[in-house]
């Protein structure tokens, strides 16, 4: 079997920055053919293209045999009586592969065993896009520098480290800096000579607790890694807010270093603020996607029935789209919705859900009508917004609008059946040639 050591490539990838995303290749083992698709279209989505799956341990020993990988997605239950635990022990004597254990089990039965292996950690089902994206990436990070540590010379493990946006340090079994990379030296404001030789805790905040401290070292020795929040404390005495990661390095089973990844919690907040608006709108219009805007709904629902109000739902489906779309390309039409999204914008309240469905459908929640004759008003307004001529490349086109609109709870007390509802309703405007409303 190959070892890491066989893939002396991996330190060009790894020094990279930022890390891209298309060229890290994840393996998924899991038993569950759904769950392998589940978490594929998941990867995908988070931009990671090379993604293999493996349903049982043979499998996965081979496609690890066949090529190098830098990360496995292993669950911990794989069946037919495998340990994904004890397995992982086999993954990373053979390869040295860093490992993320899934699981669905309760966390008291799992984190026990999870403190005493070498995995880098653990998400549980149904997984989470955010968690999962920041875990890998922080992963695939921290490999990078345990990579670099253990195989390079100084001075192309500074290369490497001074090449990152994120702040790195190494520590000695003492807890004494041996390394400071240039970000973190600019982060906390310090000459790589004033950290040299000094104790780790010349930059951690006396806010912080004592015990904290040292249940973070006592972590470092029994699981070999420690990620979380932390206050750090600049040169001239001032606190940051930063996320750290923690692994610790072992020869002969003695911990012998520790690497420490730094990151701004204020641009994790947002990077992870990020992730959660791009799971959730449409990247062409920047509105809620289908599945936030029926959640949305949901919500509204739940409201209503707690305050006794109406809601009125609108479903809309563009007419005169197709002719701009065959005659003036895709492009066209793209610039076509973003025009529409802004237009139902303008003519909304702030606090009214439009959401785009799919194609060049629309949807429209208002959940606190006072009366079903509020909901003829913004039809119209609707229509005279959207009915309105759009230029394009000097050409005008008449894009105008089929509106079904179906009212709680006159039409239905559910999401899915005022939806469906609504779009019965626009169907039958469309019938009678479009351009005008029709109620379900």
């Amino acid at each position: 079997m190959k070892s890491p050591t066989d893939f002396p490539d991996s330190y060009v990838k790894y020094g990279q920055m930022p890390l891209q995303k298309d060229s890290v290749r994840i393996l998924v083992v899991d038993d569950d053919p759904s769950f392998l698709q589940l978490s594929l279209r998941l990867l995908e989505s988070l931009g990671y293209r090379e993604v293999i799956s493996a349903q049982t341990s043979e499998d996965a020993l081979e496609e690890l045999a066949r090529r190098p990988f830098d990360v496995v997605l292993l669950d911990i239950e794989l069946g037919q009586g495998i340990d994904g635990i004890q397995f992982s022990e086999t993954i990373a004597e053979s390869y040295g592969t860093p490992i993320i254990f899934l699981t669905a089990g309760a966390e008291e039965q799992i984190a026990p065993r999870i403190n005493r292996s070498s995995t880098m950690g653990l998400l549980f089902k149904p997984i989470n896009s955010t968690e999962l994206d920041i875990l890998i990436s922080t992963t695939l990070r921290g490999r990078r520098a345990e990579l670099a540590l253990s195989g390079e010379k100084h001075s192309l493990i500074a290369r490497i480290f001074d090449s990152m946006v994120e702040g790195v340090f190494i520590l000695d079994a003492q807890r004494q800096f041996v390394y400071a990379n240039a970000s973190l030296l600019r982060m906390l404001d310090y000459q790589r000579s004033a950290l040299d030789g000094r104790l780790s805790n010349i930059i951690v905040s006396p806010r912080e607790n004592v015990r904290h401290y040292a249940r973070i070292w006592s972590a470092l020795k029994s699981r070999g890694r420690w990620e979380g929040a932390l206050s750090l404390r600049t040169r001239n005495g001032s606190d940051r807010n930063d996320w750290v990661s923690l692994t610790a390095v072992r020869q002969d089973g003695r911990l012998v270093n520790v690497v420490g990844l730094v990151l701004d919690a204020t641009e994790r907040k947002r990077h992870e603020e990020m992730l959660y608006f791009m799971a959730h709108h449409d990247p062409l219009t920047g509105l809620p996607n289908r599945k936030f805007f029926t959640d949305q709904l949901t919500r509204s629902l739940v409201r209503a029935r707690r305050t006794d109000h109406r809601v009125a739902v609108f479903f809309i489906d563009l007419d005169g789209f197709k002719e701009i779309n065959d005659s003036l390309g895709h492009a066209a039409g793209d610039d076509t919705l973003k025009i529409v999204a802004r237009r139902l914008r303008e003519s909304l309240r702030k606090t009214d859900v439009i959401g785009r469905y799919g194609g060049d459908e629309f949807v429209v929640v208002i959940d606190d009508l006072k009366d079903y004759e509020s909901s003829l008003k913004i039809a119209d307004k609707l229509l005279l917004s959207l009915n309105a001529d759009i230029q394009l490349r000097e050409r005008k086109f008449r894009v105008g609008a089929s509106i079904g609109i179906s009212l709680y709870p006159l039409d239905g007390e559910s999401s899915d059946l005022l939806i469906q509802m609504a779009d019965a309703a626009m169907y039958a405007a469309k019938r009678s040639g479009g351009f005008d409303y029709r109620f379900s």
